[in-house]
């Protein structure tokens, strides 16, 4: 059994987290950015619809700052963003993300809870993109229950669809 974490990254606090942690055997931290800054009122879900390009612009620039710290050591649901704005700017944003995660070796993880439950994520769009710059991928249970444990449900066919390449999956 390893031990580790999903956190966010709150600028703010990250160093008093890491402090905090630093007593126990902490294996890994996982990157799930699922809230705004916290210095910033109201504090948004990004999982929650967003058109905002200024906060999609947020969500991905917390998500690099998190990964520039070099103690992340995979990015859990990359693509949790329900971001209902211009593709363009979806696009655009999300390359920024996924290329930061190449640069850092990092891997994007496949959400299979956000599949299984038929959330906004897997995002199609954006393994579209990571599967034509050519990221790491992991495949994440994010278990809420213990009965979601295991379940691939249609990953394949996502996998297929989107053209990823099966040897960049960990």
């Amino acid at each position: 059994i390893r031990i580790g974490f999903e956190v966010e990254y709150f600028p703010a606090c990250f160093d008093a987290f890491l402090e905090f942690i630093s007593h126990y055997p902490v294996e890994y931290l996982i990157l799930g950015q699922h809230f705004s800054a916290i210095e910033k009122e109201p504090m948004v879900h990004f999982g929650s619809p967003i058109r905002s390009d200024e906060l999609l612009k947020e969500y991905v620039d917390l998500a690099i700052s998190g990964m520039e710290t070099e103690k992340i050591s995979y990015i859990a649901h990359p693509d949790m963003v329900f971001y209902t704005g211009n593709i363009e700017a979806y696009e655009r944003e999300m390359t920024r993300l996924i290329n930061c995660a190449n640069e850092h070796k990092l891997p994007l993880e496949i959400n299979l809870y956000g599949l299984q439950q038929i959330r906004n994520y897997p995002n199609f769009t954006f393994w579209q993109i990571a599967a034509e710059i050519g990221c790491d991928v992991i495949l994440g249970d994010d278990a809420h229950k213990p009965e979601n444990v295991g379940s691939l449900g249609d990953v394949e066919a996502l996998i297929e669809r989107v053209g990823i390449n099966k040897d960049k999956i960990l």
